[in-house]
């Protein structure tokens, strides 16, 4: 152990008197790349190819430079160069072998093979001390003396070419463990698949069996070469288009030459000796002078046809110069003939509020903000709209227009007023439920070469029950029918309010359910504008006079002032933090004892805003011919609809047809004020299956749909000649789609079946039945044997030859 320490310290002992600069390494690296790499045409590359021979058969080898075009280089730059402190004349070995490619070695000479680019010309460069063609693709070079970093060792590749076909590549690569680099496949020449390459900015739209001028011009370039004297061989070039099938071109017209310029403006005038029409082809012939300075050509004025074509087909020129490859690319496409209507559909929908007008009197919201998006109006081609049938833009039922504006942006041969007055008469066609616009009302000017294009705004109200988006169409015989997304609607209230069945009292008959209006949002509701008030429909039930109004204030600070009598209300407050919630509460009725049983309706008898929106004047009302009326009439009620004396269609009044129903059947009154049962069935009715009539008693009733036997057996009646055969009026035969139930209020009894449910409940008690309710082409059939038992009616006789069910009423 002593002995092996002793051997380590005088082991360190000899390592510490060398000098540390006698074991510092040579660190030199490098990289390299391509600089100029070439992109040539097969004829190009064909010219730089091995294997040449001049006019007396003998070969001949062409290079890069041969042929004039610019040598690639091959640039290896030194990164680092870090040398052992005694190494002052270090040797570099560099080898550089080519793929696709040889060297013209009977013709290299050293001195201009390669050179050493060094920015400091005070520093010593390296010499080459050996060059060695290893084969006709393969070079080493061995340099001698001190490379520095960022010293730039420069390779002209002035080769010929071993493969000339499309897609062919000619490589290099690098290899050097002197200068710390090894690089392989760097590409310094490339074959390209093709001579020209042909485009056109967009495509044209063409009605089937029509001819159309193309919206863009044609254009042409070389791929490579810069000028289309490097992809012509020849004296004479000849350029070619031709058309797919279903398509020819239409230049055949003398205002219909096509044109050809230069990328420096000359204009290659067309004659019969250059260009060649035959339906679906065109043949160009120029020149190869004319083609040595020509960067690019475009070709105008073509027209093309759709003449076996369909909707949605797409028309394609193949572009040819003799001796490259063929460039198709799509012109036109195919659409059904008419108008598109579209919106920008990256704007958000705006978002309006129903039952009010323009102005949003009533609400807190800000004034105008009725405008659609902007739609944009256009003919699918040019003339397009110029000899259709009638066409119409819908709307949905119960949205109003009561303005359209337009942009600056109409056709060259429209004027606002144009515009107005076709929009105003459509409007006045469409009975104000649509636009419908006359045969020849919108006529392009075809000498201007431009379709038919302008962009609008609709300016809209709808009913109050109205909520949800407003989708404008367009709708014709002869044109595709199209649809847009242009506003949406929201609702400022909702009434909640449930269906209470009473029993008539003398005075004071208490309605248990409450009826709660809710603020669609916080702060709608204008203090000193909106008001609201409700009634039962046939005005023949009145409220006492203990009506309950509250709101919540606490969370809303809304306010109101109600009235005794008359369900309605006003502002004292309106709300903030929160949506104003408005409770009517202690209802209670006065009910004649006379009042028939039944359904009665709960409306909305008042809304302010509701009578600004019935004064707004519609879109294309002449006021001379209209009794101009202040859109905000006010006397003691509040604000009225003053109307007017004649029969013109100015005003929203005159046109919408709203239900001011809030709530159907928000009272059933079941039975009236006295006890006894006056449901006793005594009529006699005959119902001939199959007949479009029945009989009760003496009386024929028609009947819409007849009767039919079930395939279980039983008779089926539609529900609404039960009623009529019994007497009983059709607002006391109920249906609920929710729960697919028919009620009959007849007398004391209420009587309900449910679709797919064999009983019958007569009071509230449940009874089995034969059979349940069916629906048939959207009609509800009840069983008549299952409503006989319901009546009480026992006897029921069924007439097998005749198919005649006969239900007799009890003595």
């Amino acid at each position: 152990m002593k002995k092996f320490i002793s051997m380590v310290m005088a082991a360190a002992m000899v390592v510490s008197l060398v000098p540390a600069t006698a074991f510092a390494a040579t660190d030199v690296t490098a990289t390299a790349k391509i600089v100029d790499a070439l992109e040539l045409t097969e004829t190009e590359a064909d010219a730089v190819e091995d294997g040449q021979e001049d006019a007396d058969g003998n070969e001949v080898i062409y290079t890069f430079s041969d042929k004039g075009y610019d040598v690639p280089e091959l640039q290896i730059k030194i990164t680092n160069a870090d040398y052992r402190q005694e190494d002052t004349t270090p040797t570099a070995e560099v080898t550089i072998k080519l793929d696709n490619a040889e060297f013209d070695v009977d013709s290299i000479r050293w001195a201009t093979f390669f050179d050493i680019d060094q920015d400091d010309t005070t520093k010593t460069k390296p010499v080459l001390k050996n060059g060695t063609i290893e084969d006709k693709d393969e070079i080493t070079l061995e340099f001698q003396g001190k490379f520095y970093e960022d010293d730039k060792i420069i390779i002209n590749l002035d080769t010929l070419l071993t493969k000339t076909n499309a897609g062919a590549e000619a490589t290099v690569s690098v290899d050097s463990d002197d200068l710390g680099v090894n690089v392989d496949d760097l590409v310094f020449a490339s074959v390209l698949d093709s001579g020209i390459e042909v485009s056109i900015d967009d495509l044209t739209d063409v009605a089937p069996e029509e001819a159309v001028k193309l919206d863009e011009v044609l254009e042409i370039e070389p791929v490579v070469g810069g000028t289309f004297a490097a992809v012509a061989d020849d004296d004479e070039v000849v350029l070619k288009l031709k058309l797919n099938s279903g398509f020819e071109f239409a230049n055949n017209d003398s205002n219909r030459v096509l044109v050809v310029k230069g990328n420096d403006g000359y204009e290659y005038e067309g004659d019969d000796s250059w260009t060649v029409i035959d339906e679906d082809e065109i043949e160009i012939t120029f020149v190869a002078s004319e083609l040595a300075a020509l960067e690019e050509m475009t070709i105008e004025n073509l027209w093309v046809e759709a003449v076996d074509a369909k909707a949605g087909d797409v028309a394609t020129i193949t572009v040819k110069m003799e001796g490259l490859d063929a460039v198709k690319v799509d012109v036109a496409t195919v659409v059904e003939e008419g108008v598109t209507i579209t919106v920008d559909e990256d704007e958000d929908v705006p978002e309006m509020w129903s039952g009010v007008n323009a102005e949003n009197y009533g609400l807190t919201a800000d004034e105008d903000e009725h405008e659609s998006l902007e739609i944009t109006f256009e003919e699918t081609f040019l003339g397009s709209l110029s000899e259709k049938d009638e066409f119409e833009l819908t709307l949905p039922e119960g949205v109003w227009v009561t303005g359209v504006n337009f942009s600056d942006e109409e056709g060259d041969d429209y004027v606002v007023g144009d515009l107005e007055a076709a929009f105003a008469a459509a409007y006045k066609e469409g009975d104000h439920k649509s636009f419908v616009f006359e045969r020849r009302d919108f006529i392009s000017d075809e000498t201007d070469d431009k379709k038919l294009e302008f962009t609008f705004t609709l300016e809209l109200v709808a009913d109050p029950g109205f909520v949800g988006d407003v989708v404008l169409g367009v709708v014709s015989e002869d044109i595709e029918e199209t649809e847009v997304t242009i506003a949406t609607f929201k609702t400022p209230m909702i009434i909640e309010a449930e269906q209470n069945d009473l029993k008539i009292d003398y005075r004071n008959t208490v309605v248990p359910s409450d009826v709660v209006v809710k603020e669609a949002e916080a702060g709608l509701w204008d203090k000193d504008e909106f008001s609201v008030a409700f009634a039962l429909d046939k005005d023949i039930i009145d409220f006492e006079d203990d009506l309950v109004y509250t709101a919540n204030e606490d969370e809303s600070g809304l306010e109101v002032d109600g009235e005794d009598e008359t369900m309605a209300f006003t502002l004292d407050a309106e709300s903030d933090d929160e949506a104003g919630v408005v409770t009517i509460s202690n209802i209670s009725l006065y009910m004649n004892r006379s009042l028939a049983a039944g359904a009665y309706d709960l409306e909305m008898t008042w809304n302010s805003a509701v009578a600004a929106f019935e004064s707004e004047l519609l879109f294309g009302a002449d006021e001379d011919d209209c009794v101009e009326i202040e859109k905000y009439v006010k006397d003691e009620d509040g604000l009225v609809f003053a109307g007017h004396d004649d029969d013109k269609e100015c005003y929203v009044a005159d046109v919408t047809d709203y239900s001011k129903v809030v709530k159907e059947a928000w009272v059933n009154i079941v039975t009236a004020g006295r006890e006894q049962d006056d449901a006793s069935f005594t009529t006699k009715v005959v119902v001939p299956v199959g007949e479009m009539v029945i009989y009760a008693g003496e009386e024929t009733i028609a009947l819409d749909v007849p009767a039919y036997v079930s395939a279980a057996g039983y008779t089926m009646l539609a529900v609404r000649a039960v009623a009529t055969a019994l007497g009983i009026n059709n607002n006391n035969v109920l249906w609920d789609q929710a729960t697919k139930t028919v009620t009959i209020l007849y007398g004391q009894r209420i009587i309900t079946m449910t679709v797919g449910s064999k009983v019958i409940n007569v009071n509230g008690s449940a009874i089995p039945a034969s059979a349940s309710v069916e629906i048939v082409d959207g009609r509800t059939f009840l069983p008549m044997r299952d409503l006989a038992t319901a009546l009480g009616v026992t006897d029921i006789t069924w007439d097998a030859a005749t198919k005649t069910a006969t239900l007799n009423g009890n003595a």
